[in-house]
């Protein structure tokens, strides 16, 4: 699955809007479209030129609204910004997305560093 364009993302998330409008009315289609833009914005560090763990904080800082100077390489990213979860699984797509390679939620957890993640993702793209 490659990167898509700011078309297809607004594409998906009317879709995504009339559909849980039809189905769960107005409070799921606010939850529903919230989720669908904030996992599609990965798409704005898509630099080949950028080093992996600039990317992976770029991927992050955007999709999870941080400042930069809250993520930090060596602590865990449930320690240094409260990741929970939801949170997780939401910032494994959207890393799989910017790199183009398949990541397990039981290698990269959110008591994982950034430089943990960072070796497991350059270990994946040296494949």
């Amino acid at each position: 699955m490659g990167l898509i364009s700011g078309k297809q993302v607004l594409q998906r998330a009317k879709y995504i809007f009339n559909e849980a409008t039809r189905t769960q009315g107005h409070k799921a289609t606010k939850f529903l479209l919230c989720q669908s833009v904030k996992v599609s914005k990965y798409q704005e560090v898509e630099g080949d030129n950028m080093d992996t763990k600039t990317k992976i904080r770029e991927v992050l800082i955007n999709l999870l609204s941080v400042k930069p100077q809250e993520i930090r390489d060596e602590v865990s990213l449930q320690e240094c910004i409260g990741l929970d979860s939801t949170e997780m699984v939401e910032s494994i797509i959207a890393l799989e997305k910017a790199f183009g390679l398949k990541l397990s939620p039981k290698e990269i957890t959110k008591f994982s560093s950034v430089n943990e993640i960072e070796e497991n993702i350059n270990s994946k793209l040296k494949k």
